[in-house]
């Protein structure tokens, strides 16, 4: 892909670190305590004044037990949007957790460029790389501004990852699913995560109002699901079904059904057709983090006439769940929203 470079790419200088050190960032800011890490936690030892050398270092600690390196801030920010959440630990602490080997680029997140090779790859799982064949391809995944999308890799942190199939057409790479998918560094490694004993799953409070739907449009919210991880460990879903309901409503309304994260307006996975028994399935593995909550919108993309359902009534309920690890789901399903009013009147585009 030479002649990417010859069109106007700005290169993007980064500091070359030694593979022998540790990437460190500024977070003095921040309010650190240290306490217990777990799996999935970014830490860093707590400065003491007399430890500036070595205090600075973020890791993130993965479900073996091992720390893992960020090679510069420009790999940490494709998986964090800032140091927040990164978690003091004593030293003493963090001489008990070995070198694991480098973090890699999210995927789908950038393009990346070795420094002493003209292609520009994007990122696959687990730090695959696959060589973005021609501009047009890499305007069709990557926008018009793709060349501002694109962040130089040290040839000594090219060992990190593999080279895969080249993308020669935009649908050989889905760049939304690839990123969606790589919930975290431990799933992206394929590390596993800690399972914890179970999940709770309820219908969000703020589950959206019966509204009005015209046709045409995507992601429309109808139900809002809560999904808390027990404080042991973090739970996986591996699957989770989702059924059109409504006595007065039609499989046709929806051209597809699509899953979001409600938190990061993020796509799981890829759109999913209703089938005969008006359900559709997602198998994308969603991992809820120890203690915490992760809320989940079922949506509707529209189909893009709705004159055949004017006045009908549909809603989208949860109707089943399958977790991995043992874990133990709490909660009753199924589980339905608000409904929603199908309109023929108005349709966009």
């Amino acid at each position: 892909m030479h002649s990417l470079l010859k069109k106007g790419k700005r290169v993007l200088t980064s500091t070359v670190v030694l593979t022998t050190m540790v990437w460190a960032v500024g977070v003095f800011g921040i309010s650190l305590s240290a306490t217990a890490a777990v799996s999935g936690d970014l830490i860093k030892i707590t400065c003491t004044g007399s430890n500036a050398s070595v205090c600075d270092a973020v890791y993130y600690l993965g479900s073996d037990s091992k720390r893992y390196v960020f090679p510069n801030e420009k790999s940490f920010l494709t998986w964090y949007s800032d140091f927040s959440s990164v978690q003091g630990v004593s030293q003493e602490e963090m001489q008990t957790y070995t070198i694991g080997g480098n973090v890699t680029y999210r995927p789908g997140v950038k393009m990346v460029k070795i420094t002493t090779d003209p292609k520009v790859y994007a990122v696959a799982a687990n730090g695959t790389l696959r060589h973005v064949a021609s501009e047009a391809v890499a305007v069709a995944l990557y926008g018009s501004n793709w060349n501002q999308m694109i962040d130089d890799v040290a040839d000594s942190f090219f060992v990190n990852y593999t080279v895969g199939s080249a993308i020669s057409a935009a649908s050989d790479f889905d760049k939304a699913a690839e990123t969606s998918s790589a919930t975290s560094i431990n799933v992206d490694k394929g590390l596993g995560v800690v399972s914890g004993t179970g999940l709770t799953v309820a219908l969000a409070s703020d589950t959206p109002a019966t509204g009005i739907v015209v046709g045409n449009v995507i992601r429309v919210p109808f139900t809002k699901v809560n999904f808390t991880a027990s404080s042991d460990g973090d739970v996986t879903i591996d699957s989770m079904v989702v059924k059109r309901t409504g006595t007065a409503a039609q499989d046709g309304a929806f051209a597809t059904i699509a899953f979001i994260n409600a938190g990061t307006n993020e796509q799981i996975g890829l759109n999913k057709n209703l089938n005969s028994v008006h359900t559709a399935t997602l198998n994308d593995d969603i991992v809820v983090k120890a203690g915490t909550t992760l809320s989940v919108m079922l949506s509707g993309n529209m189909a893009s006439s709705l004159s055949s359902y004017a006045g009908e009534i549909p809603s989208l309920s949860l109707d089943s769940v399958t977790l991995k690890g043992g874990a133990v789901l709490n909660g009753s399903l199924p589980i339905t929203g608000n409904y929603m009013t199908m309109n023929s009147t108005i349709e966009v585009g």
